[in-house]
């Protein structure tokens, strides 16, 4: 029967196809059966349920053993899910899917779903091949033949690594012209601060720093230094384009060189300058005065 009324130690129970599942004291429990079938759509388990595996198994090689959750649909993409989160399935707040992709060969995808505040739909998939895709169901690498990590979204998709000790944050950003590398404090849940782009990637194989529409193979931008060059424990020359649009190098705060805007070349102390009515003209300059050394006008022949 289907035990109603049962009191005391129980029943002893057998194998046999018509056993059914009942409460029961008694030492002897039902074992052996090759399959246990519950008629019907929904099984409630309430508290905690515990299933012990006592056979061997080799994580990674498919045959270990474990709990088989199975769609008898045998039709590629068909999958099983488990939910969780809510009181119904049907308001699930997150879901966990195994996906047969490819019934014939039995490839598989997992992926994970959550509900927000705009949707519930998949956020993160595994795929047969070991890509994985953050809110892309489809990861491919370029050539389609690496493993690699996607990550999709309609407006900048980034990754961000945090420093959350000293609440500084570092992001590759990805955008439709190219990838940017910024920098910001005070991520994590408030809002970022100092917000800064530190370079661009552009899709055209140009470079920028501090700048991110570079016009050449590499554009450094600065209102200050924006080149230097060290040999270790000996010095540092500076290169830099100056506000007035001069570019200048400099040693230890001194000009080495420099061309100025105007034409004209200044050499440590010296200035060489190239007249606009032709000729050329070598001085020393002091704060204030100019000694000319050497006025080549016209034409000269050494």
């Amino acid at each position: 029967g289907d035990g109603s009324g049962l009191t005391g130690a129980g029943p002893s129970l057998a194998n046999g196809a018509d056993n059914r599942v009942v409460t029961s004291s008694s030492a002897t429990a039902l074992n052996g059966e090759a399959n246990l079938t519950f008629d019907g759509s929904i099984v409630d388990v309430t508290g905690k349920l515990r299933i012990d595996i006592s056979n061997g198994g080799t994580a990674g090689s498919g045959t270990a053993e474990g709990i088989f959750l199975r769609n008898t649909q045998e039709t590629d993409n068909n999958a099983v899910t488990i939910f969780g989160g809510a009181d119904d399935y049907n308001n699930a707040a997150s879901a966990i899917n195994l996906i047969n992709v490819d019934h014939s060969a039995n490839y598989g995808d997992i992926s994970f779903d959550t509900r927000g505040s705009g949707s519930y739909s998949e956020r993160l998939r595994i795929t047969s091949a070991g890509n994985i895709g953050i809110n892309s169901t489809d990861p491919t690498s370029y050539g389609n033949s690496q493993a690699t990590l996607v990550i999709e979204d309609t407006t900048n998709p980034a990754i961000c690594i945090s420093d959350t000790g000293q609440t500084k944050d570092w992001w590759l950003v990805g955008f439709g012209d190219g990838l940017g590398v910024r920098y910001a404090d005070g991520g994590g849940s408030g809002s970022a601060s100092n917000v800064t782009s530190s370079m661009f990637f552009k899709n055209n194989g140009n470079l920028g720093v501090g700048n991110n529409n570079p016009q050449s193979k590499l554009q450094i931008e600065n209102a200050g230094e924006q080149l230097r060059l060290t040999y270790p424990s000996v010095a540092s020359y500076i290169h830099e384009v100056k506000s007035d649009g001069d570019y200048a190098i400099d040693k230890d705060g001194t000009v080495r060189l420099r061309i100025k805007s105007t034409g004209e070349i200044e050499y440590a102390g010296s200035l060489l300058t190239f007249a606009n009515s032709g000729g050329t003209v070598i001085q020393t300059v002091q704060p204030g005065v100019s000694y000319k050394q050497l006025d080549i006008r016209g034409s000269t022949i050494v």
